[in-house]
């Protein structure tokens, strides 16, 4: 019968199990607080900084308070207005970017989220996301 391994003497292949469960359970606190806290104030540090005007942009911030029900139809009739359906709006990825749009801090455009990596553009998408889930509870 093999030996059961104490917490001290987890490493498999030159992984420290130990260090590798730490990461996994701060990753799972930050999912925890963007989903019960979904307005957090939190910056978003974007893997790669975007050249934007004259600055360069490294992490972006979100105002959800500032947003209304005016920029939640504004976003609906821009996305009708060029023939896209806003169905569900915690899934449409146009309205989490329009959305994003609208409650950034940084002076941005809706070009300027187009040019971010997919990881950067995932991570803004869940913010938006969780916003949206968050309030409707």
């Amino acid at each position: 019968m093999a030996k059961q391994e104490t917490k001290n003497e987890a490493i498999v292949e030159g992984v420290d199990l130990e260090k590798a469960n730490e990461k996994v359970e701060k990753a799972a606190e930050e999912m925890i607080e963007n989903i019960t806290n979904p307005a957090n104030t939190r910056p978003i540090k974007l893997k790669k900084p975007i050249k934007n005007h004259d600055e360069e942009i490294k992490e972006l911030t979100f105002d959800f308070d500032k947003l209304t029900t005016k920029d939640a139809l504004k976003i609906e009739n821009e996305l009708i207005g060029s023939g896209k359906n806003p169905a569900m709006p915690a899934y449409n990825g146009e309205y989490l970017l329009r959305l994003a749009l609208f409650s950034c801090e940084q002076d941005v455009d809706l070009d300027f989220f187009m040019r971010l990596s997919i990881v950067d553009f995932n991570r803004v998408e869940s913010k938006m996301r969780f916003f949206l889930l968050g309030s409707a509870t």
